[in-house]
């Protein structure tokens, strides 16, 4: 048997729904710093095509042109080690990001995040696990926000039409 280890063909995978600004980078910009730094302390480079990026893409869906590209590349061996923000660039989804690592791991991609528990033991995939169930948690509420803040708008319109209806027609609420 042979001690050689496996030399690292790297690889990165980012997505943002929204490229806001952040510090004077996209935030994009800002997440692909924090990985190239990872990748200088580890002694790693990546190539250029071996950056896959889908920009103002949702984390709700796992149809994006790059993780696509991304999960197919690794399928082909084309790398071996994968460098992510963290589990919710994978995906919003809690399903979606085990069913993604599943894949990766499947063909021998070991998975590496910059922000967050790894996913190499027992141990960390499944605090990756409960991360990613906090991750769908805070979505599930922020968009139950978003919700309640349309329904009041529109209940604030109802009732300043309301309001108006009423000093048109001469009419006054005393109650």
């Amino acid at each position: 048997m042979s001690n050689k280890s496996v030399p690292k063909i790297a690889a990165i995978y980012d997505r943002v729904a929204v490229n806001k600004l952040v510090g004077g980078n996209s935030k994009s910009e800002s997440h692909l710093a924090e990985i190239h730094e990872k990748l200088k302390a580890d002694g790693v480079q990546v190539p250029e095509k071996r950056i896959y990026k889908d920009i103002g893409s949702s984390g709700a869906t796992l149809v994006r042109p790059d993780l696509n590209r991304m999960v197919a590349d690794g399928q082909l061996g084309k790398f071996n080690v994968l460098y992510v923000y963290d589990r919710a660039t994978l995906s919003r989804k809690l399903i979606h990001q085990e069913i993604l690592l599943g894949e990766l791991r499947k063909v021998g991609v070991k998975v590496i995040f910059i922000h967050g528990v790894g996913d190499i033991s027992p141990e960390e995939r499944v605090m990756g696990s409960i991360t990613g169930l906090l991750q769908e948690y805070a979505r599930i509420k922020e968009e139950e926000r978003k919700r309640l803040e349309q329904t009041n708008f529109i209940q604030r319109i109802k009732i300043g039409l309301l309001e108006r209806r009423r000093r048109k027609n001469g009419k006054r609420d005393d109650s």
